[in-house]
Order: C-alpha cells, then sequence, then structure tokens
C-alpha cells in the first residue's frame, strides 16, 4: 500500500501536506538522501510559541517517502528521539532522511554542528505483536463501553492538533477523560473520535494522500493524547522525550475510529523533575462497532513547571481547564 508523491488530493492540483509541512521551501530529493531547509510558522505551533513535535514528525516521514526504500509503504515502525536544543516559532531548520538497512534514518536540527533536535528511525515490516499487544489489552472492545462516561478536555486556540480559532488547516481534535466506574480510580483513559461528526472532520480530512490520511495526522494525534493520558498521571506539562509508532495499515479518509491514550506512571514529582510514561493507539469500528487495532504507540515525555503554568493560563474554556487539573490530582 504504497504512498507517493504523484497521490495529489482530489479536487486540487497540489500537494497539500508538503506545502504545509515546508511551505514554498524547495526539497532535496534522492535515492539515499532527501532534505529541505523550512521555516516553523504560526501554523506548526503546539505549545505556544513552540512547533508541535508531530509537524516534525511528519516532516521527517514525508523526507524518508522520497527515497528508493520508499519509508511509507506499510506495514512500518517510526522511532523518535527528542533532545539537544529546541526549535521556536520563528527558527529555521535543517531536516534529512537518509537510507538506513530496513527503512532509514532522519534528524531535524537548527543548523551544522548543533545537535538534532529530534532523531527519527523508520523500519519496514510488520510491527513486534508484543508492542501490539498491551494497548489490545487494555483499550475498551467497542465504542459503546466509552460513549456515555467521556469528560470532555480543555483545548488551545491555535495547537495544530486541538487548536479551533485557526487560520491555517490544522486536525481540531476534540479529547475526552473516560470517566471511570470506581471514583478512586486515578489512570483514566484519554480519547479522541475521528469520523463521528463530518462537520469537526473535515479540516483533519484535508491531510490526506489519494484517499488515505497521511502519517501525519496520527503521529501529532497520538503524541498529544498519549501527553494527556501522562497529564492525568502526573499534573504535569511535559515534551516528548522519545516515542514509538507502530502503523500496522493506512488509514482512509472518512473510516470511523478512536485515538486512545493512557497514563501508564509517573516518577517524580510536579514543580520539579518529574518524567511519565504512556501508551495507547488508533482503533477503527468494526463490524457490530467492535474495534481493529490500526496503531499503536508508546512513549516517555519530562516535564517543565513553565508548560503546566501554560496550561493553566493559555486552555479554554476556563471551567474545562479547572475541571482537568482536578482529575489529575493538583492542588
Amino acid at each position: 500500500m504504497r504512498m507517493s508523491e504523484s497521490d495529489l488530493y482530489p479536487g486540487h492540483g497540489k500537494d497539500l501536506v508538503k506545502d504545509f509541512l515546508f511551505g514554498s521551501s524547495a526539497l532535496e530529493p534522492g535515492a539515499e538522501r532527501s532534505a529541505c531547509k523550512f521555516r516553523y510558522t504560526d501554523k506548526a505551533e503546539g505549545w505556544v510559541g513552540i512547533p508541535h513535535g508531530g509537524i516534525g514528525m511528519g516532516a521527517l516521514v514525508e523526507l524518508s517517502s522520497h527515497l528508493r526504500s520508499g519509508s511509507l509503504s506499510y506495514p512500518f515502525t517510526a522511532e523518535f528521539r527528542m533532545g539537544g536544543r529546541r526549535p521556536a516559532i520563528g527558527d529555521t531548520v535543517h531536516a534529512e532522511a537518509v537510507s538506513a538497512p530496513g527503512g532509514s534514518k532522519g534528524t531535524i536540527s537548527l543548523g551544522p554542528g548543533i545537535p538534532p533536535y529530534m532523531e527519527s528511525r523508520l523500519t519496514q515490516g510488520e510491527p513486534d505483536p508484543e508492542k501490539m499487544g498491551p494497548f489490545d489489552a487494555w483499550r475498551p472492545g467497542s465504542y459503546r463501553e466509552l460513549e456515555d462516561r467521556l469528560l470532555p478536555l480543555p483545548f488551545y486556540r491555535n495547537c495544530f492538533v486541538c487548536g479551533r480559532q485557526r487560520s491555517d488547516p490544522g486536525l481540531e481534535r476534540r479529547f475526552y477523560a473516560q470517566n471511570p466506574e470506581d471514583p478512586a480510580e486515578r489512570t483514566r483513559i484519554v480519547v479522541s473520535p475521528v469520523g463521528l461528526d463530518d462537520r469537526n472532520d473535515s479540516s483533519l480530512f484535508l491531510f490526506r494522500r489519494g484517499r488515505f490520511l497521511h502519517p501525519l495526522v496520527f503521529l501529532a494525534l497520538l503524541d498529544e493524547t498519549l501527553g494527556w493520558g501522562g497529564f492525568l498521571a502526573s499534573a504535569a506539562g511535559a515534551v516528548t522525550v522519545r516515542i514509538e509508532f507502530n502503523f500496522r495499515r493506512a488509514v482512509s479518509a472518512g473510516e470511523r475510529l478512536v485515538v486512545f491514550g493512557r497514563g501508564e506512571k509517573a516518577k517524580g514529582r510536579a514543580g520539579s523533575r518529574l518524567m511519565f510514561w504512556a501508551s495507547g493507539g488508533a482503533a477503527v469500528f468494526g463490524d457490530g462497532g467492535t474495534f481493529e487495532t490500526v496503531i499503536t504507540a508508546s512513549g516517555q515525555w519530562y516535564g517543565l513547571p513553565e508548560l503546566t503554568d501554560q496550561l493553566r493560563t493559555e486552555l479554554i474554556p476556563a471551567d474545562l481547564t479547572r475541571r482537568v487539573f482536578e482529575l489529575a490530582g493538583a492542588k
């Protein structure tokens, strides 16, 4: 199931994903190396003033698709590590992907000689069943088990994933925390439905190749969903340290699915050095409302007090912000 640059969006004369990721910057495609120098503008925002990590991940996957290895063939695994100096909105970055045994490797940095902000490894082939199994073990068996116990979470104005006041296309997602049957249960599943309401999905469905959603959608959406799951386990805003995605198959625009995230554990305390781990995945509605797992993800995040403060002051509406901090057990 191969995606290529020639698979243009129906009704458009250009590649909207590539234009969104790289703007007018020229790609340097090649069989062994594909690169681009591009600027992060407001349309890439996640945290206020900071590019969403999913944008960088999507850029590296896109560059990999231009290599001879064709790293957008399904199934595949995508691993990302973040470190070094993080870019800010307005910064220009250098991104490149190179062929590697079994797939590709990639980096994003602020320039030559500067340690990379993001590193990637894409590997072709079926995911390790042990990496798919844990998500299947805890996700609900059907949507019916969820729909009556969902509490809406707050959102940002301009975030690529959840922003609803953007001047550029975005995913326009809404997130919900599952209210557990046992009030003492602190572990809460976070979900984001896709395809259940055409009015709320039209922007997300722009990010596709032919009839298939681009991996960018799930890289960004799962990163944020798992981040919410980790927040509810830690009461801390955080940046992604590492994250791995296992793509079993492509998802068609219009398929109905739910994206899940759950905080697994937290180490440290909010306001000081804190790490949390989270996992999740995406499951498509099957016959009778049952789920078919199509993607799994897991990762590690590093808490930053300034990001926790930003959640308190920048998320809207205020009443949902207060409630989500209460759900997370924050004082």
